[in-house]
């Protein structure tokens, strides 16, 4: 194998592996845009967590310690679409307000985010 070739080769390599780096990071760090639904909601008999760092979310009172996948169906300044496992929620954010409807419910509740350690902006 002559130089040149071998150097092409291995500077290809090392793209690849910079490229891998950079998506797991861009993987791993939190959506900022998703912020503002960060943390425990609670109001009329209802908690709902939202965890945006993990991506996972609960809203069984049953078994509070259990996690489910957190998918954001769609999105709209305050207006979020979301599913927690398979349910399946409407939101509207209003700073630590929350008017929350879906599957299951027959209603609007009105949740208040409760006090946690202070979310990454």
């Amino acid at each position: 194998m002559t130089r040149g070739r071998f150097t092409a080769i291995a500077h290809c390599v090392w793209l690849l592996i910079a490229v891998g780096i950079a998506a797991g990071f861009a993987h791993a760090a939190p959506p900022k845009a998703l912020a503002f639904i960060h943390g425990v909601w609670q109001g009329e008999g209802r908690v709902i967590i939202l965890d945006t760092e993990r991506m996972q979310a609960n809203a069984s009172s049953e078994k509070p310690f259990e996690r489910a996948p957190l998918i954001i169906r769609n999105m709209t300044e305050r207006m979020v679409t979301f599913s927690i496992g398979e349910q399946r929620f409407i939101g509207l954010f209003d700073g630590d307000a929350l008017a929350l409807t879906g599957d299951g419910m027959t209603g609007t509740v009105r949740l208040l985010r409760m006090p946690g350690p202070a979310r990454k902006n």
